[in-house]
């Protein structure tokens, strides 16, 4: 089945796909994963932060700017929202450029966290039902005008 935007594959957002996740990282290890969003509307945010943290001891959440993502970062071992910081102050000058742009963005626009009470596993994830009322409300209350693609230019 090929993927459709904005919808994420129901298998790739249960505790037991984090679970198989985790099974494959080192000690110091992290996953990435982006999430959509609506600008006041973060449940399917919330949802996958709840899940990932039955997983992982740490969630932090960094939102792209100028879009309506959210990068969940989950950690193997604990870890604050200030060790990115700390990492970023570390670094050496002649690093990518690339890399201290991304963790200057971290640094900045990491949000708190508000995990649901929503948990998705194999049994139940009802991922396209949130991206379905999500999407809704927004164009309801918004119109199709604020989102990236179907605005006025």
């Amino acid at each position: 089945m090929p993927y459709k935007v904005p919808y994420i594959p129901w298998h790739l957002t249960t505790r037991e796909f984090f679970e198989e996740v985790a099974a494959h990282l080192t000690e110091t290890g992290a996953v990435a994963v982006n999430v959509g969003r609506a600008p006041q509307d973060r449940s399917l945010v919330d949802a996958m932060t709840a899940t990932m943290l039955r997983v992982f001891p740490s969630v932090h959440a960094i939102d792209v700017p100028g879009t309506l993502n959210t990068i969940l970062v989950a950690t193997v071992q604990p870890t604050a929202a200030d060790n990115v910081a700390d990492n970023l102050a570390q670094l050496s000058p002649n690093v990518d450029p690339l890399l201290r742009d991304a963790l200057e963005t971290a640094v900045t626009h990491t949000v708190p966290i508000a995990p649901s009470d929503v948990i998705f596993t194999d049994e139940r994830a009802p991922v396209e039902l949130i991206i379905d009322s999500l999407v809704l409300r927004y164009l309801l209350q918004e119109g199709p005008g604020g989102l990236p693609g179907l605005g006025s230019e």
